[in-house]
């Protein structure tokens, strides 16, 4: 049988260092597109993941999301910022409207744009649990906190920032272990790692790094995975309205609001801006 193969146009975007693939389709996409197969082939080489924007009958527009390895999840915060970026400055909303909805696999997000930054909307989580210990790790006894932050999270509070490489591929041990567990969900969980910068009445600044399911390893950010060490430590810092995640790929800020709302803003990048690739 002939395979049949399709010419789409894609943009490549950085949310804070982790890269994606974007796509719209005004109406339904060809029936014949693998998708899975299209994240694994175009996220080969430095990207983390795909998005294929379609019409929503809930929101403005309806997302597929795929991890690097072709597997689904149920969020991602910096493609979600990126997804929004790239709304809004490609036209794709009436001039009138200055937010947009999206549907995800788990619930709607808004999207805003203003003052040269992409920003979302989301429920504040609800699921925090723990801590909960886990097997003793090169003679140290780890426990960490569970939450869903719409993609579920270990995450682990350090007693003092890693700076050389060694310490990290001891950590991503720790990762790969707990990235497994399902007693929390079913399809495992990220694990972040984080550790308290700078704490004044003025400004929360917290070290955080992830690693993610479907990458399989640390990412450069994890939008996410701010928002879950964000949630967690604003336990110890109730009086936080906006915190301040420094991860390797740049500093994402969740802010906190009165109707029990996150927002999250992550640094944006265009890599690429159109780019037509032949799939199936």
């Amino acid at each position: 049988m002939q395979k049949i193969t399709h010419k789409i146009k894609w943009t490549k975007m950085s949310g804070a260092g982790n890269c994606f693939w974007i796509t719209h389709f005004p109406t339904t996409p060809p029936q014949s597109n693998n998708w899975i197969k299209t994240a694994q082939v175009l996220c080969r080489n430095n990207a983390d993941g795909l998005v294929v924007l379609l019409p929503s009958k809930v929101c403005d527009f309806k997302w597929l999301f795929y991890n690097a390895d072709g597997s689904s999840a149920e969020m991602c915060g910096n493609a979600a910022c990126c997804v929004t970026d790239y709304v809004f400055k490609k036209h794709l909303l009436s001039s009138k409207k200055n937010s947009l909805t999206l549907e995800t696999f788990n619930q709607k997000i808004t999207g805003t744009f203003k003052d040269g930054s992409a920003c979302i909307f989301l429920k504040e989580s609800t699921d925090i649990r723990g801590p909960f210990e886990m097997d003793q790790y090169d003679q140290e006894p780890l426990s960490y906190m569970f939450i869903n932050s719409s993609v579920p999270h270990a995450v682990i509070r350090l007693t003092e920032w890693p700076n050389n490489f060694k310490v990290w591929e001891k950590q991503k041990v720790v990762g790969q272990s707990l990235r497994k567990n399902t007693t929390h969900h079913k399809d495992g969980m990220n694990v972040s790692f984080y550790y308290p910068k700078k704490n004044t009445l003025s400004k929360i600044q917290l070290l955080a790094r992830s690693f993610e399911r479907g990458v399989e390893d640390f990412t450069p950010a994890c939008g996410t995975g701010a928002l879950a060490v964000a949630q967690v430590y604003r336990q110890y810092a109730s009086h936080a309205k906006s915190i301040f995640i420094e991860m390797p790929g740049g500093i994402l800020e969740v802010g906190f609001h009165s109707d029990n709302t996150l927002s999250l803003i992550s640094p944006v990048e265009w890599i690429t801006e159109t780019e037509e690739k032949e799939i199936q």
